[in-house]
């Protein structure tokens, strides 16, 4: 049977995921099982398969002006674990999804400034979470830059708000309402949760794997790793990816007003102070400095401060002068 163009239509199932062809002079279906695979009578470029077959998102839930912030983000956070096939936590306020030993979030921090009736934002954040990590931390007591009881219950991976790794995605707003002063920045969550699978949900699926993180996590998220990035590859018996993620993250361009000696010397800091703790900064104070870093690259081998090359200097964009300066190493 030869079915024209005009007599058939895509057709995406429920879940979202499986694309079939629904033929409208008959009551019949043919799935769709590849990028270029036969339908009697059509040949279709792969891309255009790639783009029929898109999960599709549905629309965001609309409010009105007596609807409250927080159930607004509650219905908001609902919806967009929906588009996501991920779980929504409302005690938390996360979106989240468990692969294995692994946990992924997408956090939704409400603003101070949200009103009923004029708008509701949220900060966004992405955090991964592995159980393979604690139970190495456990294991290795002597080998982790804090003492094993000093550590969160949930082990992180990779911990960070979306502003610090892609400007666009860093806000959200929620309500949809006409607003009076409108956050320059704020997507709408159908905006947001397309971005979202297109540049976030990527970068997530490097975590299966430190070799991968390692060789292929985007430039702008490598300021963001901290002890707990490095600590995972090496309990993921893996040691040659903490050392190039390591040096990646050293390596990277400075920004603004970051300084190679501050981040170097940092660096040096921990390495001589390592294996011992006395003289490392409190918890809060080694999460984000290269201390760390340092402490980890001297207690299992890794590179030193006299390995790394100085990285250019980039000028801090104009779009984040202000009001979100890049921080300082």
């Amino acid at each position: 049977m030869v079915v024209y163009l005009p007599a058939q239509r895509p057709a995406v199932h429920a879940d979202g995921r499986r694309c079939t062809w629904m033929y409208e002079t008959k009551n019949e279906t043919a799935v769709w099982p590849g990028p270029r695979a036969a339908v009697p009578g059509l040949i279709f470029p792969a891309r255009l398969c790639a783009w029929l077959c898109q999960p599709v998102l549905m629309p965001a839930p609309r409010f009105g002006v007596a609807d409250r912030p927080g159930d607004i983000v509650d219905h908001s956070g609902r919806w967009l674990a929906e588009q996501l096939d991920w779980r929504w936590i409302k005690t938390r306020r996360d979106v989240e999804v468990r692969n294995g030993r692994q946990v992924h979030r997408l956090g939704l921090q409400s603003s101070k400034w949200n009103r009923a009736g004029v708008a509701t934002w949220v900060s966004t954040r992405v955090t991964v979470l592995d159980e393979d990590l604690h139970a190495w931390r456990k294991a290795h007591p002597g080998g982790t830059v804090l003492p094993v009881p000093q550590y969160p219950v949930r082990p992180h991976v990779y911990n960070t708000l979306l502003i610090n790794v892609d400007l666009d995605l860093a806000e959200v707003e929620c309500s949809g309402l006409p607003q009076g002063f409108p956050a320059p920045r704020a997507m709408r969550p159908d905006d947001f949760a397309a971005a979202f699978r297109e540049r976030v949900l990527p970068v997530l699926g490097l975590f299966q794997s430190p070799a991968l993180v390692a060789r292929e996590l985007p430039v702008s998220w490598l300021g963001m790793v901290t002890y707990g990035t490095i600590e995972w590859a090496l309990a993921r018996d893996d040691p040659a990816a903490a050392a190039v993620l390591l040096r990646r993250h050293m390596e990277r361009p400075l920004i603004g007003q970051q300084r190679w000696e501050q981040r170097r010397d940092s660096f040096r800091r921990g390495w001589e102070i390592a294996p011992g703790r006395d003289g490392l900064p409190n918890p809060a104070g080694l999460l984000y400095g290269t201390v760390s870093l340092g402490w980890l690259a001297r207690a299992h081998d890794l590179p030193g401060p006299e390995t790394f090359r100085e990285p250019p200097l980039e000028p801090q964009p104009r779009d984040q002068r202000g009001d979100h300066p890049i921080p300082e190493d």
